[in-house]
């Protein structure tokens, strides 16, 4: 049992507990006491997505779980990793790149309200899932940065580009198709080609992430259907073999440096594992921009 899972595991056991553990002295520890037991530091996070491997190692002293020093309180907190919740769809994503196999663009001519976008897109997909019950998508919402500035969705989506929802679209890129029946808009469509390309359609989707389009309303979401990335916390004083071990067979992809909200600096390094006998090659690529 990894000792994260243990974590969680001894958290699941906590909740049964109603009178604690007694400690050396009789005295019967709190929950807050034994949670302390419990969850240790880290200072260095992995996250396997797929053939991803992300390393993110922080100078200052992480938590899985902080606890107020005056009333003992657990306080929840995320990783000092500002760019965590981005992060998270860029992992989701690069954990269905086999799944994950076409770029869509569904625009908004005449809607320009949360429910009116949110319930166009709903009846779009209940059309789509009878015919593809297991229809799987990762979509952001955003503002054209241009001209009239029409709402519309980007995403990455499970149909093939060889399905009849897409029809050739007429200009002279052999990889641009129209959804058929998307009747709100313009639409746009494309097949992703290779693990660059997959790439480049994650980070222009999460571009303008931190853009606020309806305050209080989140730009983007996914299916549930999708394979979760798995998430480990070690202590690279003690477990810097385990860590080593995730990216063995890897290739360094690209390292961003940067420092999180307190000031303190993170360097995220991203590996991809590689099937040698295919021969894959890796390309550097730089996404600090």
């Amino acid at each position: 049992m990894q000792k994260y899972d243990m974590y969680k595991y001894y958290d699941s056991m906590l909740k049964r507990l109603s009178n604690g553990y007694a400690t050396e002295t009789g005295r019967i520890r709190t929950i807050e006491e034994l949670e302390k037991m419990f969850y240790r530091q880290y200072d260095t996070r992995v996250i396997l997505s797929g053939r991803y491997v992300v390393v993110t190692r922080y100078k200052g002293i992480g938590y899985v779980r902080r606890y107020d020093d005056h009333t003992g309180e657990v306080i929840k907190v995320y990783s000092y990793d500002t760019k965590n919740m981005k992060d998270k769809y860029v992992r989701w994503a690069f954990s269905n790149e086999y799944i994950l196999k076409t770029f869509v663009t569904l625009t908004f001519s005449e809607i320009d309200d949360f429910d009116g976008v949110t319930n166009a897109y709903r009846s779009w997909v209940k059309q789509i899932k009878m015919e593809h019950p297991s229809f799987s998508f990762i979509k952001v919402l955003e503002r054209g940065h241009k001209g009239m500035k029409k709402l519309h969705y980007h995403l990455l989506t499970s149909l093939s580009i060889d399905d009849l929802i897409f029809k050739k679209a007429d200009t002279n890129n052999e990889n641009q198709y129209n959804v058929t029946n998307w009747d709100y808009g313009f639409s746009l469509a494309s097949e992703i080609k290779d693990y660059i390309d997959f790439r480049k359609k994650i980070y222009y989707m999460v571009k303008y992430f931190d853009d606020v389009i309806f305050p209080g309303k989140r730009n983007m979401s996914r299916s549930n259907n999708l394979n979760r990335p798995k998430v480990f916390y070690y202590d690279s004083r003690f477990d810097e073999r385990k860590i080593n071990t995730f990216v063995k067979n890897a290739e360094l992809v690209l390292v961003n440096n940067y420092n999180d909200y307190f000031g303190s600096p993170i360097e995220s390094s991203e590996y991809r594992l590689i099937d040698r006998k295919k021969g894959e090659n890796l390309e550097i690529i730089d996404e600090s921009d």
